[in-house]
């Protein structure tokens, strides 16, 4: 199989304020303990990004959410959904991984195929619903330079793309245990820009 890289682009620049890229071969995350995917489910809205307008999800298993992005469509007068399998795993201080994954192109059937456990993915960081704030959640987009930085300094194998100083995509090519060795290394916002996060409010459950 080839990567489907229009499909992650489309959901990237839906989901980042640019788009600047970041791929990881393998999950971030440890195993997901408790029914936390389930806090997820309903229909969402943000307060801090235009690019998202709707989001409805639903937890499918223990760590996977499946996320319908509503976007007004001007041209056709109404929202158009968009939908893909998420992977989460756990992070540091009560934070989790979302693992957005690539789409890929199955050369035999000739059509593009989606699991959400198959990567490379582009990883996002979550405060999740708590009990104390059930109905919000906050989603922090990657540090490009804290990620490019790692690369440059050989704690982590990939390679970084720049457009003059600005670094433009990140990929990640080091193994699992590679990659989750710098992930426990770390606190995970050292990695993603904490300043500039996306709030979404649940607006209704169903």
């Amino acid at each position: 199989m080839k990567l489907l890289v229009p499909s992650i682009v489309a959901i990237a620049c839906l989901l980042l304020t640019a788009c600047s890229s970041l791929t990881v071969p393998t999950p971030l995350g440890g195993a997901i303990d408790g029914p936390v995917a389930e806090r997820f489910d309903g229909v969402w809205v943000t307060q801090d990004d235009p690019a998202l307008d709707v989001l409805i999800l639903r937890h499918t298993a223990a760590d996977e959410l499946r996320i319908v992005i509503l976007e007004w469509d001007d041209d056709a007068k109404r929202f158009q959904p968009m939908q893909r399998d998420l992977l989460l795993g756990s992070a540091d201080a009560g934070r989790l991984f979302v693992n957005i994954p690539f789409a890929q192109w199955d050369e035999e059937t000739e059509e593009p195929t989606l699991d959400p456990r198959v990567g490379p993915f582009m990883p996002l960081l979550l405060d999740p619903p708590t009990d104390d704030a059930a109905d919000r959640f906050v989603i922090y987009w990657p540090d490009f330079d804290a990620w490019a930085a790692a690369v440059d300094a050989g704690d982590l194998a990939g390679t970084v793309e720049r457009s003059h100083d600005d670094v433009r995509k990140v990929d990640i090519t080091a193994d699992a245990e590679s990659l989750a060795g710098f992930i426990n290394g770390r606190a995970a916002e050292a990695l993603f820009d904490m300043a500039d996060g996306a709030t979404a409010v649940r607006v209704a459950d169903e």
